[in-house]
């Protein structure tokens, strides 16, 4: 018989459902130690569920046996399976319920993500009392899976687990051998809470959105208060809106608000089910939306924050205090690891997007499909917070954000740029900013000849539109670093690289001229762009961390 054992947060092997290639997930696992430092899941050690009596299977399942597994030796895989029966005498005790593997994680070696790898379980179908597990996506990797306690029963209770156990080995070393067993841990109602956002989102003159995620199945009490204009502090005997989100790991909720609202207070409770007590509370935060029909307004753009210094230069962009801030991708350098979002992008800047409007657009970071995670936690100002590709008007200000990742052909006649024409030609407006993860023109080592895919296409395609449409400026972060690039009338227009939040950057290429003729100006560092509208011309400063101004350019209306 094998009971619970406990675990430090690092000897978790990740948990993944799916099937995915050998050398993707060699890639994958090489980079868990870097998402355990920016966060990942929680560092506090979750309690261990009493008495679990597990049994184990070495076929797949095929027989069970009380006697644990021999370990998996190195470079080795096994077909495996597990059973857990324990006891839960009140069932509304429970807010929350973890599944884990215990095991030895090996650390980075040589820093080439190819040759480290550590143990995991692949393939994994788990039950709850004969209920499959819901709320996992395939080939996102976990460092635990979130049973839904609304499964749990009085009495005896059974979870089980199969699939592969991979005890990968290191290019130039060894992993340990490892024996496949099974942690359950619990939390109460009170445990539940947030472990990302919340995040504002897109907001408009009537409405205002906000999204988080849960460490457990939960439904989410919304709570917005609303002030009018100029009223501070916040009225506490203003009108009041109350949400409750469907039960789930995301809350996304996009509330109506009086027209001309420009402050709002609002908190969010999560609740594990019915009946239980509450979770913990996160909020009051008070938001002072964007004067959408203003001629004066702030906001700040940055890209490539998945890294280091992010936390930092959030807390520096708040304190400037912008209406809202653009995000051109680059927030999470490996998307499948779930744990990573919470660590590298949401903890890290959580001051920041709970208070202030986020505008994002997907980067090659993010993923080539549909990333749950940034599906989740990002709102876009579309009719159901979901579009990839977006525009929004701010007073004289029209933004238009782009997901190429999303439409793979960005030739004439084709989808995306026949919306991206028509978005463009119905323009009035005397600025016009598109925020694009892939830049036009760039010195960076990626935008190296042959350009190809997407680099090309943005290049031979869009930037050509956007210049016959005058166009002021396109933002991108995919080049890592900053560069202003300055093409001819017939090739595009203004190119703000902003790949530089806290991502690890590189020089301009030593083919810098061939990759780029219109460079004009290149810096390294953690830095942002703050952007102001104000007396019918729009001043974009590229700023670093310190303050230190590193360029300014002020752009005439179109």
């Amino acid at each position: 018989m094998s009971s619970n054992r406990n675990r430090s947060m690092g000897e978790t092997p990740m948990l993944l459902t799916g099937k995915m290639p050998v050398l993707l997930a060699l890639a994958v696992c090489a980079v868990v130690a870097n998402s355990r430092a920016q966060g990942g899941e929680p560092a506090k050690k979750d309690k261990l569920v009493p008495g679990v009596t597990w049994a184990f299977s070495g076929d797949g399942g095929k027989t069970f046996s009380l006697k644990e597994l021999s370990a998996v030796a190195s470079a080795q895989t096994i077909s495996f399976a597990a059973r857990g029966v324990f006891k839960i005498d009140k069932p509304e005790s429970i807010g929350c319920l973890w599944l884990s593997a215990a095991g030895n994680q090996p650390g980075l070696t040589t820093g080439d993500y190819g040759e480290w790898s550590r143990p995991l379980v692949t393939e994994a179908v788990v039950t709850l009392n004969g209920k499959a597990l819901s709320g996992v996506a395939v080939f996102q990797v976990y460092n635990k899976f979130v049973l839904d306690v609304a499964d749990l029963v009085a009495g005896e209770n059974v979870v089980t687990i199969s699939g592969k156990y991979c005890n990968a080995a290191l290019k130039y070393g060894v992993i340990e051998p490892i024996k496949p067993e099974m942690v359950l841990s619990y939390g109460g109602p009170e445990d539940v809470e947030l472990i990302a956002g919340p995040a504002v989102g897109a907001c408009g003159e009537d409405y205002f959105s906000v999204c988080a995620r849960t460490n457990a199945n939960a439904v989410v009490k919304l709570v917005v208060t609303t002030g009018s204009m100029g009223e501070t502090p916040m009225p506490q005997n203003g009108k009041e809106t109350v949400l409750t989100s469907a039960r789930g790991r995301f809350h996304r909720f996009r509330v109506a608000i009086p027209k001309g609202t420009r402050e709002l207070k609002y908190t969010m409770t999560p609740h594990a089910a019915a009946g239980r007590a509450a979770g913990k509370a996160a909020g009051p935060h008070v938001v002072k939306l964007p004067d959408f029909a203003g001629k004066s307004f702030t906001f700040a753009a940055v890209g490539a924050s998945d890294g280091g210094g992010w936390e930092s230069l959030s807390e520096t962009i708040r304190k400037a205090a912008p209406d809202f801030v653009i995000h051109a991708g680059g927030m999470n350098c490996f998307p499948v690891l779930d744990g990573a979002w919470d660590g590298m992008m949401f903890k890290s800047c959580a001051p920041l997007v709970a208070t202030v409007p986020l505008y994002a657009v997907r980067g090659c970071e993010e993923g080539g499909g549909p990333n749950p995670v940034f599906a989740g936690m990002i709102y876009s100002p579309t009719p159901d917070g979901s579009g990839r590709n977006w525009a929004q008007v701010f007073g004289d200000l029209l933004l238009i954000g782009l997901d190429e990742d999303a439409i793979t052909d960005w030739s004439a006649g084709k989808g995306g740029m026949v919306w991206l024409e028509s978005v463009l030609k119905a323009s009035r407006e005397k600025f016009i900013i598109v925020v694009s993860h892939y830049p036009g023109y760039g010195s960076g080592q990626g935008c190296r000849p042959p350009l190809s895919g997407i680099t090309l296409q943005v290049r031979e395609h869009v930037m050509p539109l956007l210049a016959k449409y005058k166009v002021t400026a396109m933002i991108s972060s995919f080049s890592h670093g900053y560069e202003r690039s300055e093409p001819t009338g017939d090739k595009g227009v203004t190119n703000i690289s902003i790949a530089a939040a806290g991502t690890a950057q590189f020089k301009a290429s030593n083919r810098s001229k061939s990759n780029n003729p219109f460079h004009v100006t290149w810096a390294n560092g953690l830095l942002y762009t703050v952007w102001q509208v104000k007396d019918g011309k729009l001043t974009m400063r590229a700023l670093r961390a310190s303050g230190a101004e590193i360029e300014k350019k002020t752009f005439e209306a179109r």
